[in-house]
């Protein structure tokens, strides 16, 4: 399966169909300690006017305050992803038969994971707009000497997203959000504080992001460990 991935993303001419994101891409900074992290994704459908879709999300931790300033970790995740929109109450449907997530190594230090999801929103308010995210999910196999059973217990089977936000601008605010993210269901918790919103002049494309992260399975390489962290930077494109 990640063979034929690979094969399909390099076989599709970017050009047919239009790229988009279903997650964010922002840069975010720390202190010393949780440096510097960033995510970018991008989308391409596979048939036009099919919504199914090939998508690939880069998460990486960049310790821009050490003298190499290296990449310490990664998670690669390339997925299957269907959606559809304005399905009776819901905002979306999002099906993911196929997920796979991979800190890039081989050997002994591989980390990786095959999971499939289902993500819906449901919202209400054209310009305040409130609202609740559920995705829900298993896993196929986890690749590592700890085992499947193991980083279940740590990044369990639920995520859960509560926000608010300004959907539609007006002078200069539109797109404000905040938003309460986690999996509270385990001992091993973990959740995201997220706060975007424009900075002064509405001409100015990207937004202010503040991240707080707090729990364990911030990335697959260390998911065991408990991270506390503030962030803040740029995010490329806000909900």
């Amino acid at each position: 399966m990640k063979k034929l991935l690979l094969l399909l993303f390099l076989l599709i001419p970017v050009k047919l169909f239009a790229i988009s994101a279903h997650l964010p891409t922002y840069i975010i900074t720390g202190d010393k300690e949780n440096q510097l992290k960033l995510q970018t994704n991008i989308d391409q459908e596979l048939v036009e006017n099919t919504n199914v879709f090939l998508s690939y999300t880069l998460l990486a931790k960049w310790n821009i305050y050490d003298r190499s300033s290296p990449f310490t970790y990664y998670n690669h995740s390339p997925e299957i992803l269907w959606q559809i929109n304005n399905v009776g109450h819901t905002d979306f449907i999002r099906l993911i038969p196929y997920s796979h997530t991979s800190n890039g190594l081989a050997g002994w230090d591989s980390q990786s994971m095959d999971r499939y999801l289902i993500e819906t929103q449901l919202s209400y308010g054209k310009i305040f707009n409130f609202g609740i995210t559920e995705k829900v999910g298993g896993y196929y196999a986890y690749t590592h000497r700890e085992g499947i059973s193991v980083i279940r217990r740590y990044l369990g089977f639920f995520k859960t997203t509560l926000f608010m936000q300004i959907k539609d601008k007006q002078g200069y605010i539109g797109h404000e959000r905040f938003a309460v993210t986690g999996e509270w269901t385990k001992r091993h918790y973990w959740y995201q504080v997220d706060f975007t919103f424009r900075i002064i002049t509405k001409h100015f494309s990207p937004h202010f992001y503040i991240q707080y992260y707090n729990g364990h399975g911030e990335f697959i390489n260390c998911y065991w460990k408990k991270t506390k962290a503030l962030r803040a930077g740029l995010i490329f494109n806000p909900e």
